[in-house]
């Protein structure tokens, strides 16, 4: 990395004297002392360099933005078959058991079948429910908590607390269940 300099330009023991400055409080000239400037090719060297870097690392954050982006694109989608799956599954428990009431006569006599259908409820009345956050105010369903944050990855609607517990249970209370 180029060293950009400065220069004092000024009087000095009765002469007038261009000089390199010194920080340190001890030096002859220091650089709070009368006017100073920079030589131009110090300078744009120095700026070059900096706008490089700044240009690489802006290209590592669109790097990690595309790819998290992909990551999101890739988790709705799992979000949405999953969904679907739910639905789909809804249906057919319903739809069994909507036949049993209207037709009496109608047993279930396949073991297969019965077990596809205690499978099938049990999915849809998951164990793991205490920490199933409702989704935000605009109806995202990406929501999470973490480091006592409660907030959506979509629109990035945020409730903070005291802890992640507190956090998630003041967001289900303010955010109705759809």
């Amino acid at each position: 990395m180029s060293d950009v300099r400065k220069w004092y330009i000024g009087v000095y023991g009765g002469e007038a004297q261009a000089r390199t400055c010194s920080p340190h409080p001890n030096e002859v000239i220091r650089d709070c002392e009368g006017d100073t400037f920079v030589l131009s090719r110090d300078y744009m060297a120095r700026e070059a360099e900096l706008k490089e870097g700044i240009a690489k690392h802006w290209q590592v954050i669109c790097d990690q933005r595309a790819k998290i982006d992909a990551l999101q694109q890739r988790l709705t989608a799992a979000d949405e078959r999953a969904d679907t799956a739910t639905s789909l599954i809804q249906r057919i428990v319903a739809n069994f058991d909507s036949e049993i009431e209207c037709h009496e006569d109608v047993e279930p006599n396949d073991l297969e079948h019965d077990q596809v259908l205690i499978e099938m409820r049990e999915f849809l009345s998951p164990k793991d429910t205490e920490w199933r956050m409702n989704p935000c105010r605009n109806g995202h369903r990406d929501v999470g908590a973490a480091g006592g944050v409660a907030h959506c990855y979509t629109c990035d609607e945020k409730l903070t607390a005291a802890n992640t517990r507190e956090a998630f249970e003041q967001w289900n209370a303010t955010h109705p269940a759809t």
